[in-house]
């Protein structure tokens, strides 16, 4: 209710005539109101603080309605209702006045307002006010909406508080913000119609707790709605955060800071080819409350960066970023050569992403270790190592991307030998007239840096050096003074300024010139065939040799292994490629050295050339109904025309038809029924034809073809083919296969099936291949149909689309979004299934390069599944993305919260959960010094326990959970309880690493003092006392079955130690023997708590012992140990003291056992 208050005597005297006519009217009906029409009034919904819902029952004859507002005395007619144009005739809903640049509009809220309905049954009577019939009605609207806040988060990073809200009501012209916190109240007043604003709060220390408010108002009638519901942010500090890079793996670490759970850990790698940095990534979602540090194994080379971000959903925004760290990447492709007497070059491949110092090391064969002997920049891809080299030698290089000793990449080695070059051979002359040419073979490696020295000899005479010629070079022409009547002799080494290599075969020859061949035809002989002929002057016998080329620009080499025999004339050379040109030519060998060869026949470098002819044709065919029979064949490419043959009744084939290169089938036709007729074909192009195709022959006999082949995947790797058998008398049916996009791909028969089959299932497929079929029906004596259709089918050609997931926009309504992963398919089909057993049903099509959908009319707390489908006619290809479970609605509550107080510092939450929708629970705490709850944790779906640690003795503490989705937050579950009273020692300071876990674990119950409030820390446990320990922690009674030799019943510890036997956790010696009261082993302490973890249902992760190998004294844990030490380190339970020690054989005190416990404890 609005109220007013009046100071002036007129005005008030008005406003009780006013009222005193009301009650005349609704009272005393002395207007003249007709009974059978009653005016009814009420707030409309949703606006009920601004707007009026009007109704009435219609009165007979009437045929105009008006409706007047009355307030304070003033009267407004709002509305004129034509009974034949208004289709709701009897009702009107009153929106207030038009609003304008500083009043909103609408009515007042919690205002009374008067209206009075005017029934007409002319426009004369409503121009007389001769109203047929006249009622009244009055109504309050509602107080003024309260609005609601969306969000009250903290920033970081400019300590200001930025709030989000909605106006509820349509009234609001101005907005008031409060917030309050350790006793104090600020308020800030904003105008218009605002939704959100930003606190500077500066003035408010760290970690205090601050309450948010926001109250709607319309200034302009002083009209104030209640404070919206609270919501509370914390003033937290920002943090510093450092990084560094350690064997490939980042150390991100914040120090204690108590609101770590609310931010995200997100990384951004800076791209050397666009010279800026990339989207920073999510790697570590949730972050542990408690931790002070986290790890990150940096998949590539490269600079990064780190920083801690606010997540969504916490009241917290901004973040808090770190300076960049480097992964250094090593180079690749290392070389080494010998350039000179004290000088070896290196050269390399640089990592893109190296952002590092390079070092240059070098060993020699027999160093224990590597020395650095240059440090270059990050871009250097080459360097000259000078220093006295020692022959005979073998050094070794390695290129170190460097950061510091902790942080470097150390790449492969390469390795060099200080020894003269590797001998050349097969040494060979061709004579001519006056020279004599020299060829010879390098068998050095590439990496060496050498020359060859070309020596000769004539007759007796000593060598001497004729030429030297670079390494690339493995020919020689000698022109220098060639005369008949001498013989000549020569010879070739390698040689570098290390030495020189061995010689090659010593070749001599004198200047009578041998007889070279005259003649070399070159033929086709087949598509990857060619046939030489070639002869001699006078039909002389002499060996031969081949040389070959391919294409012009080839080059020549002797194909020949040897030379051919005396009298061989002719060769096939075979392996080549279709429709390719080659060049020949032939050299006669000298009868007395086979390294001497006469000049080439042709003698120049063009040699012989011929096409090998075009590809292979495969022909099919079949007889159709008219006494036709229908020819195909498979394509070649740079075809001019194909040339059609039938065998005559002779048996000898000739031409029937000539056809262009664009065509490949004919039809022969007029045929004799019944007949069988055989076909081949041969393609020409305007240089070179093909071999002829198979010979195919097809009796004129019909059956007809299968149709409407279709294909389909039904399972991992196995291809279904469906068709529909349209022969009457068939005897079978052939599967035709091909793979491969191309028109003419390469058919071939790949399976039969018998008559009446209509389906097959191929199984031997292999993904991202696509794959072709076509069926036809076959009968006996060479009778087959046309083929069918032919259907193509992908296997994993498409890249799946994948990160699909979903936002809640409201109850039933959400939006996919996915990442395309394909750049060519046809598009997406969006699939939904309701409930796990649900059936896969396509609800939306999308084009292709699409990657979110909004979908409405979904009902909520039902489950849904969504998968996207992306797929491709072009490959009758599709591929799934994955699949998510969707269920909108916020979650129902979490109840029954119980809270148990396990010591004086950990609290265990158990709650039922209720809801089958839940993303996950919050939990949060109130108590210790905050008056405010605060989230501690966030709890995965399903998850009904949680415990707090690290709480003060004896202190009350409140907790509520909440389970929580995309579509919002459910009410709490409460509840509150002390922690246990802190039980603490005297002598325990002496130990300050273990102090907590000895006085969590006393509290508890689980361990005990040794007198006058000391627990000698420092004294050693025994087995049987650590075996106690553990049974009664984790509560492993049971009843005693067994016992060792050496544990007798009543013993202290009797029933404890055969629980744990009983259990697996212990074992005796070979002869059944425990040692009870010996003092237990650091290693024996890591296998009993690895069996009791498994006892439990809780084993340890497994770790490779290679983590153990930073201690010194490893070799020192016994076999049987050294998996349970392993693991236990591995998980942060057992570590090493000073030194890299680990001491596995040492005897634990009572302080390190108290730790391993907690440490355990604390895990499960």
């Amino acid at each position: 209710m609005r109220y007013r208050f009046y100071s002036n005597s007129k005005k008030l005297c008005s406003r009780i005539l006013v009222i005193m006519i009301i009650l005349i009217n609704v009272f005393c009906h002395q207007l003249p109101v007709n009974a059978a029409m009653t005016l009814t009034a009420k707030p409309a919904k949703p606006n009920g603080d601004t707007e009026v819902s009007l109704q009435w029952s219609h009165v007979n004859g009437a045929k105009y309605y008006t409706i007047t507002r009355i307030l304070d005395g003033n009267e407004e007619q709002i509305a004129f209702i034509d009974v034949n144009t208004s289709p709701n005739y009897t009702s009107y809903t009153d929106k207030g006045p038009e609003g304008d640049g500083t009043n909103p509009g609408g009515l007042l809220p919690g205002t009374t307002y008067l209206y009075r309905l005017d029934a007409y049954k002319s426009i004369q009577d409503l121009n007389d006010n001769n109203a047929l019939e006249s009622c009244t009605g009055s109504v309050t609207t509602e107080e003024m909406k309260k609005p609601s806040i969306v969000s009250a988060k903290y920033n970081v990073n400019d300590r200001k508080i930025n709030l989000r809200w909605n106006n509820n009501s349509k009234a609001v012209n101005a907005s008031e913000i409060r917030i309050t916190y350790a006793g104090n109240t600020d308020i800030y007043q904003v105008d218009g119609t605002a939704t959100s604003y930003s606190i500077d709060v500066n003035n408010i220390p760290y970690d205090t707790p601050v309450k948010c408010e926001v109250v709607s108002k319309n200034s302009l009638n002083n009209i104030a709605s209640r404070p919206s519901e609270a919501a509370s942010v914390i003033i937290a500090p920002s943090v510093s955060v450092n990084a560094s890079v350690t064997d490939g793996k980042a150390t991100i670490s914040w120090g204690s800071y108590a609101y770590i759970s609310s931010f995200q850990l997100e990384r951004s790698k800076f791209s050397t080819s666009s010279g800026s940095w990339g989207q920073w990534q999510v790697i570590k979602p949730q972050l542990q409350a408690g931790t002070s540090s986290t790890t990150d194994t940096l998949p590539e080379a490269g600079t990064y960066r780190y920083r801690l971000n606010a997540k969504a959903e916490s009241s917290f925004e901004g973040y808090m970023d770190t300076g960049t760290v480097n992964k250094p990447g090593a180079p690749t492709n290392l070389s080494c050569k010998i350039t000179g007497t004290n000088s070896i070059d290196i050269s390399w491949d640089n990592n893109i992403n190296n952002p590092s110092r390079l070092l240059l090391q070098r060993k020699k064969y027999g160093d224990s270790g590597y020395s650095t002997v240059a440090e270059l920049s990050g871009s250097a891809t080459s360097y000259r190592d000078t220093f006295e080299l020692v022959h005979n030698t073998t050094y070794y290089y390695r290129l170190v991307a460097y950061e510091n000793e902790n942080n470097m990449e150390i790449s492969s080695e390469c390795s060099i030998k200080t020894v003269p070059p590797a001998a050349p051979s097969m040494l060979s002359l061709t004579v001519e007239s006056s020279s004599i040419r020299l060829n010879w073979k390098n068998n050095a490696p590439s990496d060496q840096e050498f020359s060859f020295r070309i020596e000769r000899k004539i007759d007796n005479g000593a060598y001497v050096q004729l030429a030297t010629v670079d390494s690339d070079k493995t020919t020689y022409l000698d022109e220098d003074n060639i005369y008949s009547g001498h013989t000549y002799s020569y010879r070739v080494c390698a040689f570098n300024p290390i030495g020189d290599s061995a010689y090659t075969n010593e070749v001599s020859t004198t200047t009578e010139a041998i007889t070279a061949p005259n003649f070399l035809e070159v033929t086709a002989k087949s598509s990857t065939e060619l046939e030489l002929n070639w002869g001699y002057p006078e039909n002389i016998s002499v060996r031969t040799v081949i040389e070959r080329k391919k294409g012009v620009d080839g080059v020549w080499a002797i194909i020949t292994s040897t030379s051919l025999s005396s009298n061989v004339t002719r060769y096939v050379d075979s392996g080549l490629s279709p429709n390719t040109q080659y060049f020949y030519r032939v050299r006669a060998v000298s009868p007395s050295n086979s390294n001497v060869y006469s000049k080439p026949y042709p003698d120049n470098d063009t040699g012989i050339g011929a096409y090998t002819k075009l590809g292979t044709i495969t022909l099919y065919g079949f007889a159709s109904a008219f006494n036709e029979i229908n020819l195909f064949w498979t394509g070649i490419d740079n075809v001019t025309e194909y040339v059609i043959e039938r065998k005559s009744a002779s048996g000898n084939f000739s031409s029937v038809a000539t056809i262009t290169s664009g065509t490949r089938s004919w039809q022969d036709k007029n045929l004799v029924p019944n007949a069988q007729y055989t076909y081949r074909v041969l393609a020409k192009s305007a240089t070179n034809e093909s071999a002829y195709s198979n010979e195919l022959t097809i009796a004129n006999s019909y059956l007809d073809a299968p149709s409407n082949l279709t294909t389909s995947t039904v399972g991992d790797g196995v291809i279904e083919l469906k068709w529909i058998d349209n022969a009457i008398d068939e005897t079978g049916f052939e599967i035709w296969r091909s793979v491969g996009t191309s028109d003419y791909a390469d058919w071939s028969l790949y399976a039969t099936v018998g008559q009446n089959a209509q389906s097959y299932k191929d199984t031997n497929v292999q993904p991202g291949i696509q794959y072709n079929y076509r069926v036809r029906a076959y009968s006996v004596g060479d009778v087959y149909s046309a083929y069918s259709n032919t259907s193509s089918i992908g296997i994993g050609i498409l890249n799946a689309p994948s990160n699909l997931k979903y936002e809640v926009i409201s109850d039933t309504k959400i939006t996919l979004t996915w990442k395309d992963n394909s750049n060519d398919e046809t598009g997406f089909v969006v699939e939904r299934k309701i409930g796990a057993d649900g059936t896969w049903t396509e609800i939306s099509t999308l084009k292709a390069n699409t990657t979110s959908y909004t979908l409405s009319g979904l009902n909520a707390y039902t489950q849904y599944f969504f998968r996207i489908k992306a797929y491709s006619y072009k490959y009758n290809s599709d591929s799934y993305s994955n699949e998510i479970e969707v269920s909108t609605g916020i979650p129902k509550s979490p109840s029954n919260l119980e809270l148990k107080a396990e010591s004086s510092s950990r609290i265990k939450l158990v709650w039922t959960d209720n809801s089958t929708n839940e993303q996950g629970f919050i939990v949060e705490r109130m108590g210790g010094g905050s008056q405010n709850y605060k989230v501690i944790a966030y709890v995965d779906a399903d998850v009904t326990t949680y415990t707090d640690t690290g709480l003060n003795p004896g202190t009350r503490y409140y907790y509520r959970v909440k389970a929580y989705n995309k579509s919002g937050t459910s009410s709490a579950s409460l509840a509150n309880t002390y922690t246990k009273s802190a039980v603490t020692f005297k002598d325990i300071n002496s130990v300050p690493w273990a102090v907590e876990a000895i006085e969590d674990l006393a509290s508890r119950g689980v361990i005990n003092g040794k007198g006058d409030n000391n627990f000698k820390p420092n004294d050693t446990i025994t087995r049987a006392e650590f075996v106690c320990i553990i049974v009664r922690a984790l509560g492993l009674q049971t009843t005693p079955a067994d016992s060792f030799v050496d544990v007798k019943p009543g013993k202290w510890y009797y029933n404890e130690l055969m629980s744990a036997k009983a259990m697996g956790i212990t074992t005796g010696d070979s002869s059944n023997r425990f040692y009870p009261d010996e003092p237990i082993t650091r290693e024996d302490i890591a296998v009993i708590l690895v069996r009791a973890g498994k006892a439990v249902g809780k084993p340890f992760n497994g770790h490779s012992n290679s983590v153990l190998e930073k201690f010194h004294d490893k070799n020192l844990i016994s076999p049987y140990a050294i998996a349970s030490v392993a693991s236990l380190h591995g998980e942060g339970v057992i570590n090493g003291k000073s030194g890299n020690m680990l001491a596995p054989k040492d005897k634990a005190t009572r302080a390190e056992a108290a730790v391993m416990i907690h440490r355990v404890i604390d895990r499960w």
